[in-house]
């Protein structure tokens, strides 16, 4: 794919891709991590001696044996903490990133793909460079930040949801999420 878009959640994840000769982006699976729609819980288990694990995995894990959970550690809601200069913050989502890149179906990312990841509109500018970086750590291009607000009218419009005609007129859209509106 030569575009994929990336909603990064506080909760969830989603992974959009598209061809550049393609305007309809369409969900990335990612077989063992995302239900069928396409959601990643944004979340990673770190567990000594084990392997990381993200998404639906990383809280089955956890939760499926109360015995082990101090040997464990669920790091999730890690997202807001970014912009904070957070060092905790910055590793787990480096390796979230790296572990949903590991987990991509095979040939999605491409040398040349251009990355494009929704940011809250209303974020300090520390938040981007910091995830900018997670992203570079992760072994990702670099990704071009987009606000969510944005991103949400350029999905309506190519969606058909609204037409370019109706920007003239009083439009509202409002992009409802796990931590801003």
């Amino acid at each position: 794919m030569k575009i994929l878009g990336i909603d990064l959640g506080t909760s969830n994840t989603y992974v959009y891709g598209a061809h550049k000769s393609s305007a309809a982006p369409h969900p990335v699976i990612l077989p063992r991590v995302s239900a069928p729609d396409g959601c990643v819980e944004t979340a990673i288990l770190y567990e000594d001696g084990s392997p990381l694990l993200i998404g639906h995995l990383a809280e089955s894990e956890y939760y499926a044996n109360a015995r082990m959970r101090p040997r464990r550690e669920l790091r999730c809601q890690f997202k807001p903490e970014i912009g904070e200069e957070n060092a905790g913050a910055a590793r787990w989502m480096t390796d979230f990133l790296h572990m949903l890149r590991k987990e991509l179906p095979q040939d999605t990312l491409e040398p040349d793909s251009q990355i494009y990841v929704g940011v809250p509109s209303r974020t300090r500018e520390s938040f981007g460079i910091n995830l900018s970086q997670c992203f570079k750590d992760a072994g990702w291009p670099a990704p071009s930040l987009i606000k969510e607000s944005d991103a949400a009218m350029i999905s309506c419009l190519q969606s058909g949801a609204i037409e370019l005609d109706d920007l003239e007129h009083s439009l509202l859209i409002l992009d409802f999420g796990g931590g801003t509106c």
